[in-house]
This record gives structure tokens, C-alpha cells and sequence, in this order.
């Protein structure tokens, strides 16, 4: 159950504070299923290649995968290094919370509720911006020569990108019905 929030309703998924924060709530940040790399993003044996990567349900919802994801920053686009202590002043725009399971067609995807604090982000929200790309650690098992499976996945961000590889379905949502594929 998702938690309750004090704002003025936008949409059915956006609140906006008094002090003018922007509260995205449900909104999908990850996904079970295959996604496509290339193999300079994670070291495959032919840089320019294309794996083909699967997230496996047991990985994606994992106690310590979801519980990693809970109150990491969230960044417009993703940063060239991980979020630390040491240089979350330049990244950070938002906080992730609130992380869990989604249900019904979104029981395939972590979920969570984005609090949006950088006023320029939020505006890139407002206007269109919504896709979502997570930045996390994992094991990369591989599985033949064009396949691997991610393990032990752990959350370091959570990115609002003009593109995720994961597809218009993990995004920031508009309405209750909204059901990108």
C-alpha cells in the first residue's frame, strides 16, 4: 500500500507540496525481464556487442535488492560516477522511498514514490521528462556468450532520463490507467 501525502493533486500519480516539491508516487523504476546492454557497459568480452540481460524475478525483488533502492537519490540523468557522501551536493535533486513490489500490470516492476526537491528537474518533469533509469551494482553471471543474468543487484540512484532502457513502461505516470508499454 502506497503511503499518504499532503499536497495539490496534478494527476493521479503527481502531488505538488506547499513548498512546491513535486511527490511522484507510484511510479515504476526497474523491471523483471530481458533488456539489451552493450559490452562496454559492463565489461563483456566484445565492447561493441550486444548482450542480451536478464533480470530474474527472484533478483529484481530480493529483500536486499528493494531495501537498497529505499532513500537513494534521485538524479537528473545519470551521473558519470556513484552518488556518495562526497559528491551527492551535485547530484542529488530527489529522494527514493518507499520502495516495493508493484502489483497488477506493474507486478513485474520495483516501485516506489519520488520526492522531487530541485526545482529545475521538476520542471523538466512538468514538461515531459519521465522516463526512469536506476544506477545499481550487480553481479553479472553470464549465461552463454551473448547472455548474462544480473545478480545482486544493489541501488546506488535512481535517474529521471529522456530515455531508459528499460522502456516507457518504468517512468514517472499521469494517470491511474496509464499502461506504457
Amino acid at each position: 500500500m502506497s503511503k499518504a501525502y499532503f499536497g495539490s493533486r496534478i494527476s493521479d500519480h503527481i502531488l505538488k507540496t506547499p513548498e512546491g516539491f513535486l511527490i511522484c508516487k507510484d511510479v515504476p523504476i526497474a523491471r523483471t525481464g530481458t533488456q539489451q546492454y552493450r559490452g562496454c557497459e559492463f565489461g563483456g568480452p566484445v565492447a561493441d556487442g550486444i548482450y542480451n540481460v536478464q533480470r530474474p524475478e527472484a533478483e529484481v525483488f530480493d529483500r536486499a535488492a528493494v531495501a537498497s533502492f529505499e532513500g537513494k537519490p534521485v538524479c537528473d540523468e545519470h551521473p558519470d560516477e556513484d552518488v556518495t557522501p562526497d559528491n551527492y551536493g551535485r547530484y542529488m535533486k530527489g529522494v527514493c522511498r518507499d520502495v516495493r513490489r508493484g502489483d497488477g500490470d506493474l507486478s513485474n516492476c520495483l516501485v516506489a514514490d519520488l520526492v522531487i526537491y530541485d526545482a529545475d528537474l521538476i520542471n523538466k518533469i512538468e514538461a515531459g521528462k519521465r522516463e526512469i533509469s536506476c544506477g545499481y551494482d550487480c553481479l553479472w553471471n553470464p549465461t552463454s556468450d551473448s547472455s548474462y543474468d544480473q545478480l545482486e543487484i544493489r541501488g546506488n540512484h535512481v535517474a529521471v532520463v529522456d530515455r531508459g532502457r528499460a522502456g516507457h513502461k518504468v517512468a514517472i505516470r499521469d494517470t491511474a490507467d496509464d499502461k506504457k508499454d
